[in-house]
Parts: C-alpha cells; sequence; structure tokens
C-alpha cells in the first residue's frame, strides 16, 4: 500500500503520461485499456516535488527487493501468468470455502503465507478466525474424498436408472406435475410476502432482528424458486443429457480428474461444481493446544453434469455431507490409538515409544494416555471439540483484543448445523 503512493514519479517531479494506451479489438470493434510498452513520457516540474530522486528511488528500490517474494510468478518469457485472467478464477477454495463463524469467504494469503488459506473477513478485523490452512495438502485430500466417493457409486447403479428411467417415462404429465408443484410454492411464497407486509403495517414495535430473518429466509425461497424455474424451462425444451449409469458418471470424473492438476485453476473450477460447500470452523484437543481447521462439506458428484439440476432426485441420490480435516492431528492424538492398545497389553510408555511407528519420545507417549483418560472421564468418544469463540488461554489468537476489532457477519448469514 505504501508502494502505491510512493511509486507516483509526480513526488519526485516528473509528471507521467502515456502509461497505459488503447489497443482495438478486431473480433468486437472495441478498445481495451493495455500497458503501454513504450513506456510513459515525463516531464521535470521541480515545483511539485516532495521528495528529490536520490532520497526516495533507493528507498523503493530496498522495499522492491524485500517484497520480490510476493510477487506473482513469471513465465520463462517474462509474461505474467495471471496476464488477462479473471481475478474471481483461482485455484481450490480460494474464494469458495466458507468461514462457519461470519459467512465471509476464504482468500489466499494467509499470514503471509502463499499457500495458505484464512478467512477474509479476517483481514479487515471483523472477525476472530485468522487460522489458515494449507491449500494444496487440503486440495489432495479432497481428491481423495473424491476418489473414494466415486468407488461407491456402483452399489447405487440401481437407484440412479430407476430415477432416470422414471424422469424420462413421466413424459408430459410429469413436467405438468412439476410446473404445478412450482405454481404452488410461488403462491405460497407469494402469501407469505403479503403476510410480512400486514405485520409491518399493524404492529409498531416489531422487532428489527426477526423481521430481518424473515425477509431473509423469504429472499432466499425465492432464489430457489428461480432456479428451479430455469431447470423445468430447460427440461421442457430438449432432451436431458445424462450419464445412462454410475459406472459412466464415474468414468467422467475420473477422466476430468486425472487429466487436470491440483494447483491449476481448472481444478479450482472442477471443485466448486463438485464441493458447492465447504465450511470452514475450528476444533481443539480436550487438553488444549493449537486451534485446527476442519471443514463441514457437502459433495455434489453430479454437480459438473448440467443437466442433473434439471432431476432433484438425481442430486439428492449423489450427494452426500462429511467432515474432513484441514491439517494433520498432533502428534499425541495421531499416536494416541495405538499407544492405548499396546498399553493395554501391559507394555511400559519406554516400550510403547520404541514400538511405535513414528518414534515419539516418552513424553508424547504419557501425554497420549493422558489425553485418553480425559476422554473416558468425560465420555467422549473424540478428543476434538467444537471452538465457538477465540479460547481465553490461547496467546496465539489476540485479534478480537484490539481496539479497532468489531464482529460483523455477512448480511443475511445464518450458521449451518453442524
Amino acid at each position: 500500500m505504501a508502494l502505491r503512493f510512493y511509486r507516483n514519479p509526480i513526488l519526485k517531479g516528473l509528471p507521467a503520461r502515456g502509461t497505459m494506451h488503447t489497443t482495438k479489438k478486431h473480433k468486437t470493434g472495441k478498445r481495451t485499456s493495455t500497458r503501454n510498452p513504450k513506456g510513459p513520457t515525463y516531464r521535470e516540474e521541480p515545483h511539485l516535488a516532495f521528495f528529490s530522486p536520490d532520497e526516495i528511488d533507493p528507498v523503493l528500490e530496498a522495499l522492491e527487493k524485500k517484497n520480490a517474494h510476493f510477487k506473482r510468478k513469471k513465465k520463462t518469457n517474462g509474461v505474467d501468468s495471471r496476464y488477462q485472467v479473471p481475478k474471481k478464477r483461482t485455484r481450490a477454495f480460494g474464494q469458495h470455502a466458507t468461514c462457519y463463524y461470519c459467512g465471509h469467504h476464504y482468500v489466499w494469503g494467509a499470514n503471509g503465507i502463499t499457500d495458505s488459506l484464512m478467512c477474509s473477513n479476517s483481514r479487515s478485523w471483523h472477525c476472530w478466525n485468522s487460522i489458515g490452512f494449507n491449500g494444496p495438502e487440503a486440495a489432495q485430500k479432497m481428491l481423495g474424498v473424491i476418489l473414494e466417493s466415486l468407488s461407491l457409486l456402483e452399489g447405487i447403479d440401481a437407484q440412479y436408472q430407476e430415477i432416470l428411467q422414471q424422469a424420462q417415462s413421466g413424459g408430459p404429465e410429469k413436467l405438468r406435475t412439476r410446473e404445478n408443484k412450482l405454481n404452488r410454492v410461488e403462491e405460497e411464497i407469494e402469501r407469505e410476502g403479503e403476510k410480512i407486509k400486514k405485520l409491518i403495517r399493524e404492529v409498531e414495535n416489531i422487532d428489527s432482528n426477526l423481521l430481518y430473518e424473515m425477509m431473509s429466509e423469504l429472499t432466499e425461497r425465492k432464489k430457489k424458486l428461480s432456479l428451479d424455474r430455469v431447470a423445468f424451462e430447460l427440461a421442457k425444451k430438449r432432451q436431458l443429457n445424462l450419464p445412462k449409469s454410475t459406472l459412466e458418471l464415474k468414468e467422467i470424473l475420473q477422466h476430468h480428474l486425472e487429466d487436470i492438476e491440483i494447483h491449476s485453476h481448472e481444478f479450482g473450477d472442477l471443485i466448486r461444481e463438485l464441493v458447492p460447500e465447504i465450511y470452514v470452523y475450528q476444533v481443539r484437543l480436550i487438553d488444549g493446544g493449537h486451534l485446527l481447521p476442519r471443514a463441514k462439506i457437502r459433495l455434489n458428484l453430479a454437480g459438473s453434469i448440467p443437466d442433473a439440476a434439471s432431476i432433484p432426485e438425481v442430486q439428492q441420490l449423489l450427494s452426500q455431507e462429511f467432515t474432513l480435516d484441514l491439517l494433520e492431528p498432533p502428534q499425541r492424538e495421531l499416536i494416541r490409538p495405538e499407544a492405548v492398545r499396546l498399553a493395554a497389553t501391559g507394555l511400559e510408555q519406554r516400550e510403547i515409544a520404541c514400538q511405535l511407528e513414528e518414534k515419539p519420545t516418552q513424553t508424547a507417549v504419557w501425554n497420549a494416555l493422558k489425553l485418553q483418560k480425559q476422554m473416558l472421564k468425560q465420555g467422549l468418544s473424540s478428543p476434538y471439540v467444537f471452538v465457538d469463540e477465540p479460547p481465553e488461554d490461547y496467546g496465539k489468537l489476540r485479534k478480537h483484543k484490539n481496539k479497532k476489532y468489531s464482529f460483523q457477519a455477512k448480511a443475511g448469514y445464518q450458521r449451518p448445523s453442524l
């Protein structure tokens, strides 16, 4: 931000002209503004100078060297690898994963780490969840989950083909049934809207939060109805193009996943289709320690098939929700199951440490067994507990203590159930 201001050559008394110029696109006949390859022209205006070149140039050069590792990677020929690429098109999880606490999306560059993601609202001091997670590792885990889900498709092939047969054999009668259902939903939404208007006119001191929730819910229902209308119109006009079996669907998705590199934007585009919802929240071991990001994910294996949206039964059959840990567990939790099993055989902690594959210290084994005792004492099957607010005993998370911090959730956002 400092460089954007101090790089302006007018501060040295050198106003610039011709930094950008227009180029004509003959395909469309329009002109677009691009950077001038010849560079700008300058004129000397000493009365505008705040610094001399000898004062400001060394500072700018030092800042540029210090921040060089933050720049976009260049190709061998010097062309920007992100030239003319839309900013909304990023790698997997960028501007896609959602913060469970405030509803804003995650962005790349968590706490200065280029391969990590964090809540964008936390950067503005409006969310305490500043814990990041590694994007490439999360993408690799997500790929494994998708491939595992594809291996289970053969078990539901009979249900899938039955749904397709019903959808194709319904003909005009099924379309009329869907249209009548959509009309009933539209009438119901209109009645709800009239009730809200009547409530506003009759009640003087109505709760603004309650009114906002009612209007938000009604708006979401209208959006869903609009999408269902579009899908219905598509179904009326043409024959749906869907895989004839789950085996064919599996082959299509495997072909896409094998040909796409997980660090590419194409993989990010595919993940947005297959995983429409990713809510990231924090968990912690019951004995304390670092906060660990975990995600609630809704997987839709038919998300990359456009016509699948026209058959809700297919969407429901091929969708599932699951939990994905975005970081590796701490060592005491990683070795806990095996350490407990070996301890039950009568081995001492030092002997357990020697037999474990991770080769932990005796202290790590003691911590793992202590964690197991706490779980049994509290009657828990998992050592992780959900973190709803910043822990007071966690010294690495103090953003919410700053005077300029104020929590602001996204307008209309409601936390999903975990």
